[in-house]
């Protein structure tokens, strides 16, 4: 993780320079192109995963591009992995996920162990992973083949994945239901757990007006106990009163829980779509919302007791959101779709959502409008996945581009001779 510097006061200052400690400069962070050169050409990216299979780690990348590839590699529709020791794309498996009958893609990844052994496990809607039976929208993969999660979803009657969490030994997972579809034998109804042999359902699910679902799944404490939140387009989560939009499960209760009297929209047709932890407490994204004694506000973030709206309303709806040290210090950013007034990329500056490098600056890659999916943090890198050309100072991005943290480095040794002038720009001491 890069060092982050922060102001002193002159006699602090002073103590360092006697020290011997270098001053550090001002440094930029910097793009890259080169994971998306040559990317996708239909579609879209969403999630993104840096990930050792025991085979190095490289980066997992999935998406919406069912009839396509990823960087040209065959085998990699929906799904394809990229190495940056070579820079190369390759597949997963042989054969990978099969597409179906209808338009297949995959939202989800989460790290799993069974019986002691590491699974990459893959979320989605598709037919299924390496030809295998009961691996419909939810298979492992296990560093040579893939594998089913139990019976999983049988016939046509699938189920989506969209977002997945892990605790205690137990994978949740959470979607949309298809069908009546039941998962494992046990009804699904968008929210369920496994244990590594057998489903449950999560008391009752989501419901909701409008094709009710989960979009994210986020393992959180809030000082009341590490419990499952979850984030979606519904109004009630297992029949609880102030579940609309967000909920939490209790895995000690086995019940579901209001968190601050859910968050509300002006239709059910909208939800929230994304989850993360910064800095201790939790974040919400997505449509536009609001809470209780709160503005309307595409963010939200929970301080334990009550909602607080975060950044002026963007429009559109915000798909991802993660915390990201840039070198400069840790800071949050959203990505989205429909938001061309914070260049569907943006950091909250002072309180207000501004475009990173002037966000997105070109068309889809089908030459439609843009927009961002997936945002994760690998190495030092934010990698942002979406279907976008161009981005921030890059082109030719084909939907996946890398901003690059910088790191400060010290200048030439310091003049223990001169006196430090109080108030000098450029000085600071390491922060941890």
């Amino acid at each position: 993780m890069p060092m982050t510097f922060r102001p002193v006061a002159p006699a602090a200052l002073a103590v360092a320079l006697l020290a011997g400690v270098a001053v550090a400069q001002p440094c930029t962070p910097t793009w890259s192109n080169q994971p998306g050169q040559p990317g996708i050409t239909t579609g879209y990216i969403a999630p993104i995963l840096g990930y050792d299979d025991g085979s190095g780690e490289k980066v997992y990348v999935g998406g919406s591009f069912y009839n396509s590839t990823i960087g040209g590699a065959p085998g990699t529709s929906m799904l394809g992995r990229w190495d940056p020791n070579t820079s190369t794309w390759s597949a997963v498996g042989s054969p990978g996920l099969a597409n179906g009958s209808t338009n297949g893609f995959l939202t989800s990844f989460e790290p799993f162990t069974v019986a002691g052994q590491p699974k990459l496990v893959v979320g989605g809607f598709y037919a299924s992973a390496g030809g295998l039976p009961g691996t419909a929208s939810l298979a492992m993969w296990n560093g040579a083949a893939w594998e089913d999660l139990g019976t999983g979803w049988q016939g046509n009657d699938r189920g989506s994945v969209w977002g997945m969490a892990v605790h205690n030994g137990l994978l949740y997972v959470g979607g949309g239901n298809v069908g009546g579809s039941t998962i494992g034998g046990v009804p699904y109804n968008g929210a369920a757990s496994w244990d590594g042999q057998a489903w449950t359902n999560l008391g009752g699910g989501v419901t909701g007006s409008f094709s009710p679902f989960i979009a994210a799944m986020q393992l959180h404490d809030d000082g009341s106990g590490p419990k499952i939140y979850a984030a979606g387009r519904f109004s009630s989560a297992g029949g609880v009163a102030g579940t609309s939009s967000v909920a939490r499960w209790d895995p000690a209760t086995q019940q579901w829980e209001s968190v601050g009297g859910g968050l509300f929209s002006t239709s059910s047709a909208f939800g929230m779509e994304a989850l993360t932890v910064f800095e201790g407490e939790l974040y919400v994204a997505g449509y536009l919302h609001g809470a209780t004694g709160q503005p309307t506000a595409n963010v939200f973030r929970w301080n334990g007791s009550s909602w607080v709206a975060v950044g002026q309303p963007t429009g559109g709806r915000i798909t991802s959101i993660i915390g990201f040290n840039d070198g400069a210090g840790a800071d949050l950013y959203i990505g989205g779709t429909a938001t061309p007034n914070i260049g569907y990329f943006a950091r909250l500056e002072a309180g207000q959502w501004v475009a990173v490098d002037g966000g997105v600056t070109g068309n889809s890659v089908t030459g439609s409008f843009p927009s961002v999916f997936g945002l994760s943090v690998v190495g030092d890198s934010l990698y942002v996945g979406g279907n976008f050309t161009a981005i921030g100072t890059v082109a030719s991005t084909g939907g996946l581009a890398r901003y690059e943290a910088c790191q400060m480095t010290p200048s030439c040794a310091p003049d223990l001779t001169t006196t430090a002038i109080a108030g000098s720009p450029g000085y600071g001491v390491p922060n941890g």
